[in-house]
């Protein structure tokens, strides 16, 4: 059984030649998932949290950052950057998912940075979500998706997801896990 709290960092190479950290989040990122949050364009957080907000609220930062990685698995991408002169790691995605009571399936979500999407970022990140869940029995994972982001629909079809509308304006995609696990190994 894998276990991601004790995964060890690992470096994605984006299809634009860029490169990130992917590691399990940890309680110490609460500043940092606030930042990233905060960072993103008000489209992007709409498209993610399905409603408008700046920042994550306390209560939701802390559900965020303190996961048992188990129950609720979270990892972040992180890249190098230069800021107002000094160096230091912003995260540029996050990628989780939370297991259902029936242990047999989890619910995903994927945000990622502005000036990383489109470069491949969300599919590594799904596909190590799907390596982690595999390990775990869990045979889907499903999200739900806002019917104008077409980034993450291209994205979820591409790995043979099953798309049904809940509601207005809103598809579930469902994955295979091992679909996906397996088309990535082959």
């Amino acid at each position: 059984m894998l276990n991601i709290a004790r995964a060890p960092r690992s470096c994605a190479e984006l299809s634009d030649g860029r490169e990130v950290t992917v590691r399990p989040v940890v309680a110490d990122d609460a500043d940092a998932t606030q930042a990233f949050v905060s960072g993103m364009s008000a489209h992007s957080r709409y498209l993610r949290f399905h409603v408008g907000l700046v920042h994550l609220p306390e209560v939701v930062l802390h559900q965020f950052t303190d996961v048992d990685q188990r129950t609720t698995v979270a990892l972040v991408a992180q890249a190098e950057c230069e800021e107002h002169g000094s160096r230091g790691t912003a995260i540029v995605a996050d990628a989780r998912y939370v297991v259902d009571e029936d242990g047999a399936s989890a619910e995903f979500a994927i945000a990622i940075d502005d000036e990383w999407q489109g470069v491949g970022l969300g599919r590594q990140l799904l596909t190590q979500l799907a390596a982690h869940a595999r390990s775990q029995g869990i045979g889907m994972l499903y999200g739900d998706i806002l019917w104008g982001n077409e980034r993450m629909l291209r994205l979820v079809r591409s790995v043979g997801a099953k798309m049904r509308r809940i509601e207005a304006g809103v598809l579930r995609a469902q994955i295979s896990v091992e679909s996906l696990v397996t088309a990535r190994a082959n």
